[in-house]
C-alpha cells in the first residue's frame, strides 16, 4: 500500500537522501495513487528501512476514512485540491510531498520565523544535520524561489497563506545556516525583529574587468551578501573555514581584490552574528554602507532575541533534522 510523507516528513527525507547522494526525482501529480493510499502499520514499517531516522512521521491521506491511528504517527487530511506537481516518488511505494508543496505543508507546524528559515536552506546550497562538525552539509538545491511561489500562491492549499508571506523575506542561494542567519537578521522587518535593510543577494557573482583579473586573482568573484547597487559585500567569517595562515592570506587577498573594483567589504564574526549588541553594529556598518538612516528605536527588541534564537538556533524542522545521521 502506497504511503505518501507530508510537509516536514517530506522535507526530512530529501535532507536524508541528499546526505546519503541520492538525487531527488522530478516532481508530478500522482493523483490516483495519492486517492488509493490507505497507509498502515506494515507499509509504515516498509517506508522507514528506507528511512529509518524519520521520527514522528507525518502522512498525508485524502480522505478522512482513510487516515491511520499509530503511535507517534500524525495522519492529515488534504481537504484541498491537488497541485499539478504534488508528490516526488521515493521508491518502494513511498511518496512524499514535492519540496514546493511540502514547504507550503510545514507552515501549519511552524511559526513564521521557522518557515523564513526553511525557505532559505531548501533555496539554498545547504542541509542541516546538526551531527556533523559543521552542523549542516553542502547539498544541490531543492528547490527554485519561484516554484515555492508558485504553489503557496493557490490560496485553496492549507497553508498557502502563511508560506507566500514568508516567502517575501526569502532569499536563495544561501550556502550556510550562518549566512541564512545574517541576511534574515539584517533584512526581516523590524516589528519581526529585524533591521528591516534591503535584502542582499546571496552568493552572487562580481564579475571581474578583463583588465584587473591579475590584480584580482580570478575573473569572478562569490560574494556571502551582496548589494550589487551599492556596491557593498558582507563576507561571514566561520571559525572553522577561515583559520589558518594559508585562509586568512588568500581572505585578505580577496578583500583587498574587492576594496581595488570599488566595493565596501564588511565582515562578520560569528561573535557578532550571535549576540545582539554585535548585530547592532553590524547593521549599523551595513545601513551606512548602503546609505539608508537606521531607526534602530523601532526594532522590536522581544521578537529579536526570539528571532536570533531562530536563525542561529534552529527551528523545529532544523533539531529534526539533527537526527538524519544516526
Amino acid at each position: 500500500m502506497a504511503l505518501f510523507f507530508d510537509g516536514i516528513s517530506a522535507l526530512d527525507c530529501y535532507r536524508a537522501m541528499n546526505l546519503a547522494g541520492a538525487s531527488v526525482g522530478a516532481p508530478k501529480r500522482y493523483a490516483r495513487e495519492f486517492a488509493a493510499s490507505s497507509p498502515n502499520l506494515a507499509s509504515l514499517k516498509s517506508a522507514r528501512e528506507s528511512f529509518p531516522s524519520l521520527v514522528s512521521p507525518r502522512l498525508l491521506v485524502s480522505e478522512q476514512s482513510k487516515r491511520c491511528r499509530i503511535q507517534g504517527v500524525k495522519c492529515r487530511v488534504l481537504g484541498s485540491p491537488l497541485p499539478s506537481e504534488a508528490f516526488v516518488f521515493l521508491g518502494d511505494d513511498v511518496y512524499a510531498c514535492s519540496p514546493a508543496f511540502a514547504f507550503t505543508r510545514s507552515a501549519v507546524e511552524l511559526d513564521f520565523a521557522e518557515l523564513v528559515l526553511l525557505g532559505y536552506e531548501i533555496t539554498g546550497s545547504y542541509r542541516l544535520d546538526s551531527n556533523s562538525e559543521q552542523g549542516f552539509f553542502s547539498a544541490p538545491l531543492l528547490v527554485s524561489h519561484s516554484a515555492l511561489v508558485s504553489v503557496s500562491s493557490q490560496g485553496n492549499l492549507l497553508g498557502a497563506n502563511k508560506a507566500e508571506n514568508a516567502l517575501r523575506f526569502v532569499s536563495s542561494g544561501s550556502a550556510s545556516p550562518m549566512e541564512t542567519a545574517l541576511a534574515m537578521l539584517l533584512s526581516m522587518p523590524k516589528a519581526k525583529g529585524g533591521y528591516g535593510l534591503p535584502s542582499p543577494q546571496l552568493n552572487a557573482a562580481v564579475e571581474v574587468p578583463k583588465g584587473d583579473w591579475r590584480v584580482a586573482y580570478g575573473r569572478q568573484f562569490r560574494c556571502d551578501l551582496l548589494w550589487p547597487t551599492a556596491s557593498l559585500c558582507v563576507e561571514y567569517d566561520s571559525d572553522m573555514f577561515h583559520t589558518g595562515s594559508q585562509k586568512i592570506a588568500r581572505d585578505a587577498r580577496r578583500r583587498n581584490a574587492l576594496a581595488s573594483l570599488g566595493f565596501m567589504v564588511i565582515t562578520a564574526t560569528k561573535s557578532q552574528v550571535t549576540s545582539i549588541p554585535g548585530l547592532d553594529q553590524l547593521a549599523y556598518q551595513v545601513a551606512k554602507g548602503l546609505g539608508v538612516r537606521l531607526r534602530m528605536e523601532r526594532v522590536n527588541r522581544k521578537a529579536q532575541r526570539a528571532l536570533l534564537d531562530c536563525a542561529v538556533g534552529g527551528s523545529r524542522s532544523s533539531r529534526r533534522a539533527s537526527r538524519i545521521s544516526q
